[in-house]
């Protein structure tokens, strides 16, 4: 329940210095609400809320509030609307997030990753530990560590893919970073850029961008090296096989020749192994190759951690579980 609400002047206002009234603020829609009793300002935009609720969730809330009013009181306190406000140095977007999270008025369970993201890097900033692992529980359906629920969703977009990545660098959330920084790939050059990524981030991104376009190179060259000769000893249908191999071929090549190798390779292996070219072959020959698809895509999802500069799956789930 939120607190009741204040009306007139607090105790504390009684005592403070003359007001600093704030002007050219715009009110949020969702978090204003007329009987709260603390304005929270990021950037140009105001929430109304309640000082209680804030204290309860958040420590750093309660210090905040508490060093601002004391500040307020030997310089005259900010005030907007004839309010008490204290300035965040957060997005408002970010910040809208979070205080719907607060109060209760943000469902987890159909939120866009985008909205988890912020709601994850703030309450990670604002030890509000209980949203924090909520949202990064949510995450963590949205950003798998398991190949088998990677291939059950829709591929996040470049500017969740980002928004996650500095979230998760900012939270302490490394498992969330490879198949972030993986969904990544997708997109071009010239948008990852434009993404406003840190640094470290971006070196980090791209060579391991370029360790995945040279890991998938192998698996394509020796398709296409392959005679029908090696299909000869086991394979139940020999000229049908060779055909169907001489198609697959001819489909890496346009592969190679149109798309760039470390976009989604996952993607390109995974449709690769569900062309006519292979379902169609002989027991012996569709076996052999899906055998081959299948242990790149085990061994390369395995080492996706380690592509990106991250522990293994498995130790990073540990520290998942210990904290």
């Amino acid at each position: 329940m939120v607190p009741a609400p204040m009306t007139g002047l607090s105790p504390l206002q009684d005592h403070l210095g003359s007001p600093k009234l704030m002007t050219n603020m715009a009110k949020s829609q969702d978090m204003y609400f007329e009987d709260g009793n603390i304005v929270l300002v990021a950037e140009n935009t105001a929430f109304k809320v309640y000082r209680g609720l804030l204290a309860k969730h958040s420590p750093v809330f309660m210090d905040m509030l508490q060093i601002g009013c004391a500040e307020a009181s030997e310089e005259g306190q900010e005030t907007f609307e004839g309010c008490l406000a204290v300035r965040l140095s957060d997005r408002s977007d970010e910040a809208a997030q979070l205080l719907r999270a607060i109060h209760g008025q943000l469902n987890f369970d159909i939120e866009s990753a985008m909205h988890l993201a912020h709601v994850l890097r703030l309450s990670a900033k604002y030890l509000i530990d209980p949203i924090r692992i909520t949202a990064f529980k949510k995450l963590t359906l949205k950003f798998p560590s398991k190949l088998t629920d990677w291939n059950r969703i829709t591929a996040p977009s470049a500017e969740e893919s980002a928004e996650i990545i500095r979230a998760a660098l900012e939270a302490h959330a490394d498992i969330l970073l490879p198949s972030a920084y993986y969904a990544l790939c997708r997109a071009e050059v010239e948008e990852v850029f434009r993404l406003d990524l840190p640094q470290h981030a971006l070196q980090v991104f791209f060579q391991g961008r370029h360790t995945l376009g040279r890991a998938i190179i192998p698996l394509l060259a020796d398709i296409i090296a392959r005679m029908p000769h090696h299909y000869a000893v086991s394979c139940h249908d020999p000229k049908k096989c060779t055909e169907l191999l001489s198609k697959l071929k001819h489909e890496v090549v346009e592969i190679l020749r149109r798309k760039d190798p470390s976009a989604m390779p996952f993607e390109i292996v995974t449709s690769l192994s569900l062309k006519d070219s292979v379902v169609n072959q002989c027991s012996w020959c569709r076996g052999y190759l899906e055998g081959k698809f299948g242990a790149w895509l085990q061994k390369t999802w395995l080492e996706l951690p380690l592509v990106f500069g991250l522990p293994s799956w498995i130790a990073m789930e540990n520290m998942v579980y210990s904290t």
